[in-house]
């Protein structure tokens, strides 16, 4: 089996990174909504 190598990897990891970065309702999904969930379960669980 052929490993990627690390190069691959880190070049995919920007890529995507860029693409997350240049989305801005992506960008805020993944600042905003894991703290509501956290919020929202941790209330939900008390």
């Amino acid at each position: 089996m052929n490993w990627p190598t690390l190069p691959a990897i880190s070049s995919v990891a920007r890529k995507e990174f860029l693409h997350i970065y240049r989305d801005r309702r992506v960008l805020i999904l993944l600042l905003v909504l894991p703290p509501i969930f956290t919020l929202v379960f941790g209330h939900a669980f008390e």
